[in-house]
């Protein structure tokens, strides 16, 4: 966790905030950007260099750890339907 950029673990929390498999629109408007374009990056980082995600069919993404969901729920308190917008160092830091 500690070794993702700010912007990666929005993504991540955002994909909590979804149930199943999390849609990149739902994804890019939960993260405040217009189109999916602007959040593309993120996503192949997320799947290629983290191995963190995976696709889940045409304009889907799902956790490739199905535990890692339960995981940010609990770290982090997530509920409701927005990502929190956090600074890299507010997180509670807790090794995977």
């Amino acid at each position: 966790w500690n070794s993702l950029s700010p912007q990666e673990q929005q993504y991540l929390e955002a994909m909590a905030r979804q149930e199943g498999p999390a849609k990149t629109k739902d994804l890019a408007k939960a993260l405040g950007k217009s189109s999916t374009t602007e959040i593309g990056f993120l996503r192949e980082r997320l799947i290629n260099d983290h191995h963190l995600i995976r696709s889940a069919g045409f304009g889907s993404v799902e956790f490739a750890l199905s535990e890692f969901r339960d995981w940010l729920h609990g770290q982090f308190n997530i509920t409701g339907s927005s990502p929190a917008v956090r600074n890299r160092g507010t997180h509670r830091e807790k090794e995977l």
